[in-house]
């Protein structure tokens, strides 16, 4: 895997889309290193140049200067603040984050009460503990074949009533059809 800083020009993306139930996001890496193969993620790359298949695990682009972009964004006078999701479209907790601790930098940002070596359940846990701001939605990916394995996770991580849960149905971009019907075939013939 090689991991590259590529310094953003603005770190808040918007959408309009209906199926989405937020309209702003940061993404902190490009690509990810966990390489499902069910990621609706995978085509970013091809905006690159680069391959949807093995270059999106193998080719990650981290933004050093997410945090400062965040701050300076923050201050314009244009901002309207609204919830923001983190890691919409790849994992902001994928190993390059051991290294490079930009998501870190951002939930500073957010949550003083959030330490930097939390993990993802670590973090759910502090915030359920420490009462979660009602600005803030934990939505994390959790791969499962059905409701019943959803719902194990689900209640293994959070006393019951503590974060809402909410999921979105895959969304299978065609680029990637072929990758997933692939490995559906092999692990779930």
């Amino acid at each position: 895997t090689e991991c590259r800083a590529v310094d953003a020009r603005s770190i808040i993306a918007r959408n309009n889309s209906p199926d989405i139930p937020f309209k702003q996001s940061i993404n902190p890496y490009q690509g990810c290193e966990h390489g499902c193969v069910y990621c609706y993620a995978r085509p970013s790359h091809s905006y690159l140049d680069l391959s949807p298949g093995l270059d999106f695990e193998t080719q990650i682009f981290y933004k050093p200067n997410a945090a400062a972009q965040l701050l300076t964004q923050w201050e314009s006078k244009s901002y309207t603040c609204k919830p923001i999701t983190i890691g919409a479209n790849t994992d902001p907790y994928q190993p390059a984050e051991k290294t490079f601790e930009v998501t870190r930098q951002l939930l500073e940002l957010f949550e003083p009460r959030v330490p930097s070596s939390a993990s993802r359940l670590k973090t759910m846990e502090i915030l359920a503990r420490n009462g979660i701001p009602t600005s803030a939605l934990l939505a994390p990916l959790i791969p499962a074949i059905n409701d019943h394995e959803i719902e194990a996770i689900l209640s293994a991580v959070v006393d019951a009533g503590a974060i809402q849960a909410h999921y979105i149905f895959l969304r299978l971009p065609h680029e990637v059809l072929d990758i997933f019907t692939d490995w559906l075939t092999a692990h779930f013939p």
